[in-house]
């Protein structure tokens, strides 16, 4: 695969082609998992559903968020090893391909899936959560999965603005 990709590199317009049509895969990819994630849990039960962890505001929000990290480190890795990220540039036939920006756009579109229920399961739980104390734990846990994820993902990705607002 990482061959055929390093081959159609020699070929913007299908290697475009390509690009969108990996962007298109992950990103129903994880979109179903992440509900699957929510309304299913694992295989077998295993883990259970996030939304039975619906009353506890705290553990909702931290489970949504744990299992949206883990899906977009994995992602990160998944796309490191097709693109063989050694070096930031790859220069072919005169063509300049930014390998880092490439997984940073695919990476933006894969997890793009997860911020609509994100955001709607998150601002039911915080406009529903009456207590102050428990609004802060939450502000706080939001910012320090946001920091977390902007280690993984640039500034400008769709999942970082909806963790900033």
């Amino acid at each position: 695969m990482t061959k055929a990709l390093r081959a159609l590199m020699l070929r913007p317009v299908l290697f475009q082609t390509i690009l969108d049509e990996i962007a298109s895969a992950r990103h129903d990819a994880v979109a179903r998992a992440f509900i699957n994630a929510l309304t299913r849990g694992g295989p077998g039960g295993t883990p259970r559903p996030i939304e039975l962890q619906a009353p506890d505001p705290l553990r909702y929000i931290g489970d949504m968020l744990a299992w949206v990290h883990q899906a977009c480190a994995g992602e990160k890795e998944m796309l490191e090893s097709l693109f063989q990220r050694n070096t930031d540039k790859d220069n072919l036939t005169g063509i300049t391909i930014q390998v880092s920006d490439t997984i940073d756009d695919l990476l933006d579109c894969a997890m793009d899936g997860t911020c609509r229920p994100l955001k709607s399961r998150m601002e039911q739980v915080l406009v529903l959560q009456p207590g102050a104390i428990t609004s802060y734990k939450v502000a706080n846990l939001i910012q320090f999965y946001t920091s977390t994820l902007s280690k993984l993902m640039r500034k400008s990705a769709g999942l970082e603005r909806v963790l900033y607002e």
